[in-house]
């Protein structure tokens, strides 16, 4: 697996000065199906809607980008870059405040945070749904306790990550941070088991029966509470926790551990987790796992389950 970044070549790199365009003649990609890199340019160029044929190599062979009339080489960032100024749609690589120059530990944790407050605001939406009489066979008390149930999981492995990885790293920089933080995980937990009890009761409930209806409002208010909840954690521990880490040398093999930790989160929950981060953020959030993660067993299985996530898509439509 080491061998599928090659050093970048310069031949025939350059895309045309024409337009950006989004509907090239034909797009393939040439690479290892056991290479991290290029499950991650075939998810770049699904952000931007590209249809893409993946052409198996040699796990010797440097990985090809052929786009038309240009061939392309290089590491994952030179050909992410290209991608962008290849292809119209929402960028794939952006520096943000989380992508400059942050230990990797706090870049990590941020860009979970973002996944993990969108999923909890997607199942706000699809509750607030049922109660109006919007629910589809997705949107229904089924529907939602699927995606609950793996929303719940995620969270959960976050949480446990934070508090064998994150605050003890605080600890050193400042003593009592870490009490503080375990005692908001605890105070979230028993709203996040009394969410999944009211999703169960709600399914085997008479549909718009008074009890219904009440129970409906019932978990509307607790998943509200969790959102607002998380909301503020977040917020305050990426603006008076994880800046504490700047000062920390990072342990060696830290990603290692946080995936260890996350371990349904980085296998068959990983498509999961990259639904709701942004272009830019999936993207930078598995290079992340390519730069420190020396765990290559488990870095493949995180990848297969991406890969395998992406083959059972149908093909994209042009933006």
């Amino acid at each position: 697996m080491g061998n599928c970044v090659k050093k970048q070549s310069r031949r025939d790199i350059s895309p045309s000065d024409d337009a950006v365009t989004s509907t090239p003649a034909s797009v393939s990609l040439h690479g290892s199906d056991a290479c991290p890199v290029a499950a991650s340019l075939r998810l770049a160029l699904l952000f931007k809607s590209v249809a893409v044929r993946f052409v198996p190599s040699d796990p010797s062979s440097p990985i090809l980008l052929q786009c038309g009339p240009d061939a392309v080489s290089g590491d994952l960032d030179y050909l992410l870059r290209y991608i962008d100024g290849r292809f119209a749609g929402p960028p794939v690589v952006v520096r943000g405040p989380f992508s400059s120059g942050s230990p990797p530990l706090a870049a990590a944790v941020t860009i979970q945070h973002r996944s993990l407050g969108r999923l909890v605001d997607r199942a706000v939406e699809m509750a607030g749904d049922l109660t109006v009489g919007k629910g589809t066979r997705v949107g229904s008390p089924r529907g939602l306790g699927k995606l609950y149930s793996m929303l719940l999981e995620v969270l959960l492995e976050h949480a446990q990550m934070e508090e064998r990885i994150v605050f003890p790293a605080l600890e050193r920089a400042n003593r009592g941070l870490s009490r503080i933080a375990t005692e908001e995980h605890a105070r979230d937990l028993p709203i996040m088991n009394g969410i999944k009890e009211d999703i169960k009761a709600v399914g085997v409930m008479d549909s718009w029966t008074p009890a219904y209806q009440e129970a409906l409002v019932d978990m509307v208010g607790r998943l509200r509470t969790l959102q607002e909840n998380t909301r503020q954690h977040f917020m305050e521990e990426e603006r008076d926790l994880l800046p504490l880490l700047e000062g920390e040398d990072e342990e060696e093999g830290v990603i290692d551990k946080c995936m260890e930790v996350m371990e349904s989160t980085h296998s068959h929950l990983f498509p999961f987790f990259i639904s709701s981060l942004l272009p830019h953020e999936a993207m930078h959030y598995l290079s992340l796992l390519l730069r420190f993660c020396s765990n290559r067993v488990g870095l493949a299985s995180t990848f297969r389950s991406l890969t395998a996530h992406m083959d059972a898509l149908p093909p994209p439509t042009p933006s």
